[in-house]
């Protein structure tokens, strides 16, 4: 997640059509990131589930719901937008950065 501390840095447009869901955060087996699954939904409709096994590593994001790779494309071309727009920008992997703020805004409303 962004930020320093609980803090977050980066902010999710008011219009931005994406959303978690379904998500599922383990304090088991998390060694350097969060561990987690959650669906990634585009207007309320689900098109993927993202997940990340906690290793340091990229999130797996993967069709779900009947979409398709092309659904996937254009979260990723709408996550660089978003990224270029970010002070400073973000320019490593801003699918991932986005999925990150959508968890932590969906964590804030849960916890």
């Amino acid at each position: 997640m962004s930020g320093s501390g609980d803090v977050p840095t980066r902010s999710i447009p008011e219009d931005c059509p994406y959303a978690l869901r379904r998500i599922r955060v383990s304090e088991l087996g998390g060694q350097e990131t969060l561990r987690f699954e959650a669906i990634l939904c585009y207007g309320g409709v689900d098109i993927a589930i993202t997940s990340n096994d906690g290793t340091g590593g990229c999130h797996f994001v993967r069709p779900y719901g009947g979409a398709d790779y092309a659904a996937l494309r254009a979260f990723e071309l709408y996550a660089e937008r978003w990224g270029t727009a970010q002070i400073p920008p973000v320019a490593f992997e801003p699918g991932d950065a986005l999925i990150d703020e959508l968890l932590w805004q969906a964590l804030i409303i849960y916890f």
